[in-house]
């Protein structure tokens, strides 16, 4: 079965198993009955302490099934829309339709603080939770879907995209994760988003204030780079290395990033610097690659030989190098840069391709690898046992970018 079979195999396991009432696909289902986790799932669990209390009124379940459902519903409407593109049908823009749908169902749960607020739902409905990854994956599905819907919706994902962004404008970029409070969030998680509501309002004081952000951080682009960094751990001095970590999050959400602004601002005087800033975080995330198509999230990078290598450490990051099926994230990162920079483009296909030819089966779309289980505290080995809505959408994602891109290059 080549990566394009599998991938329509993949999309109807997903509608089928992995989406709720409204159309939202859950962050996390158990791999063993493919199915959403009950209680007895999490018995041997424990929460980190500086966010358990916090959590202690959602059902365990309810929690991780919706974590990160706004990343996910955004990756697999993003997947549809790449497939609409090259295959058009009824029956595929009203999926389209219903992943929309499914992510103005949140933006109006948020309604319960301020219209513009985009919630975690934790157990399905409002939490004063949210994050600038969920914002990001669910603005910038909205927006390169907005052309295919009807007026009136166009209307909607206008104005919640211009309140999205105005939420974190009139709080200075400041808002309470968890136990938090006030947390300031990092300067680069807004350009992109400032760049789009500059597209919709047409507000050229917001434009102004991205370009702005923009060039005080221009030698910080990508926002996730380990290795233009400077900052080094004593670890990293003391052994002539580099800790290669969490690239899943990082190229996942620096390339989505890069991605937005390009499409928001073409011809932008930073263009260069977003296009470049895709492929140096691209390379560094296919560093962490392992041979079965997974990823190590934590490696070494030694910085005499080149060669990296897994670490268990929990010295630094709680992972104690599991591999994970985010891979799919690092892949769908690469094929985002290779969209912008074509001349990059046959070296990504062909990682690609090899990297989501080795996933058969659903089971494969881990959050940590089973195999790996006896690397964790007993306490974590719960996560293990998921199967990965993250993993899944950005598969999918990435097989749809792959038939969109080798379209574009064959006219």
């Amino acid at each position: 079965m080549d990566i394009f079979e599998f991938a329509n195999k993949a999309e109807r396991f997903v509608d089928e198993h992995m989406t709720d009432s409204v159309g939202r696909v859950f962050s996390q289902i158990d791999a063993s009955t493919l199915k959403m986790m009950t209680e007895e799932f999490f018995k041997d669990a424990k929460m980190a302490d500086w966010i358990a209390p916090a959590v202690k009124q959602y059902s365990s379940p309810g929690f991780h099934a919706y974590e990160n459902v706004g990343m996910v519903t955004g990756a697999y409407l993003l997947s549809l829309v790449y497939k609409y593109r090259l295959s058009p049908s009824q029956g595929l823009l009203n999926r389209i339709q219903e992943k929309v749908n499914a992510l103005l169902y949140i933006a109006e749960l948020g309604r319960r603080l301020e219209w513009g607020f985009f919630p975690k739902c934790y157990d399905g409905g409002f939490s004063a939770e949210t994050s600038t990854d969920q914002v990001l994956s669910c603005v910038s599905s909205l927006d390169l879907a907005y052309n295919l819907m009807p007026s009136s919706v166009q209307a909607k994902i206008e104005d919640f995209i211009v309140h999205a962004v105005e939420f974190w404008r009139k709080r200075n970029y400041c808002y309470s994760y968890w136990t938090l409070k006030d947390m300031r969030w990092p300067e680069l998680r807004f350009p992109s988003l400032l760049y789009l509501e500059a597209k919709y309002s047409g507000d050229a004081k917001v434009l102004a204030e991205a370009d702005a952000i923009t060039e005080k951080n221009l030698a910080h682009i990508p926002e996730n780079s380990k290795i233009l960094n400077s900052r080094r751990t004593e670890f990293e001095k003391k052994n002539h290395c580099l800790l290669l970590s969490s690239y899943g999050d990082a190229c996942s959400m620096d390339t989505l990033n890069a991605d937005l602004v390009l499409r928001s601002a073409p011809g932008s005087r930073f263009e260069e610097f977003w296009r470049k800033s895709m492929v140096t975080i691209w390379k560094e995330g296919e560093l962490s690659l392992s041979e079965d198509g997974n990823y190590y999230t934590i490696a070494l990078l030694d910085l005499k030989t080149g060669k990296v290598t897994r670490t268990n450490t929990s010295q630094f990051f709680d992972w104690y190098g599991c591999r994970s099926a985010w891979s799919t994230m690092i892949v769908r990162g690469g094929l985002l840069a290779a969209l912008w920079n074509p001349w990059e483009g046959v070296d990504i296909l062909k990682k690609a391709k090899e990297v989501l030819g080795t996933f058969t089966d659903v089971r494969q779309f881990n959050y940590l690898h089973p195999d790996d289980a006896e690397r964790l505290p007993l306490e974590m080995r719960y996560k293990t046992r998921f199967l990965s809505g993250d993993s899944i959408t950005n598969f999918l994602w990435s097989v749809r970018l792959i038939q969109y891109l080798e379209a574009e290059a064959s006219h």
